[in-house]
Order: structure tokens, then sequence, then C-alpha cells
């Protein structure tokens, strides 16, 4: 388990791991990921750390209710070539 997962099931954040290498394609792993978003009514997704590419089905699903949280310092850096989407960067002083 992950020290994030720990921390979270210790503050009594339901957690649930979807194992893509469990599934045998990328269109199940993103069918599992949207039916378990889904069945637990979320409403916002905030990918922290997340580094796959999400499936046009979630994105769809949840149009203008993704978040992307970067840990860099500066994202106009740490995004690269094929990065796509609406990109917001504050910008500075």
């Amino acid at each position: 388990m992950s020290p994030a997962t720990e921390r979270a099931r210790t503050a009594g954040v339901k957690t649930l791991a979807i194992s893509p290498i469990e599934l045998e394609t990328d269109q199940g792993y993103n069918d599992a990921v949207l039916a378990a978003l889904q069945e637990n009514r979320i409403d916002l997704v905030c990918l922290a750390g997340y580094s796959a590419v999400l499936g046009q089905n979630v994105i769809s699903a949840y149009a203008e209710r993704i978040m992307n949280v970067h840990l860099g310092a500066d994202t106009r850096r740490s995004v690269g070539k094929g990065m796509y989407g609406q990109h917001h960067v504050p910008s500075r002083p």
C-alpha cells in the first residue's frame, strides 16, 4: 500500500486501486475507472501525480471536471511534447 493510500485510509477517506496490469486492454482499464467514478458518485477528478493518459470515455464523462495537479514548481517546464488539453499556467508577478 502506498503512503498516500495509507494516509487517506487513516483519515477515513475511501480508497480504491484499479490496476491496469490486471486488465487486458487500455479500454478495459478506462471502462473500470469510469465505472468506479460513477458508482461512487464522484463529482471532481483530481489527477495528483497521475502520469497515464485517461481514455476518451472518462474525459467525455467528466468534461470540465478533471483537474491535473503537477508537483513541479514550474509546469511550463514540465509539460512535454504530446501533452494536450487546456493548460492554465498562472502568470508570474
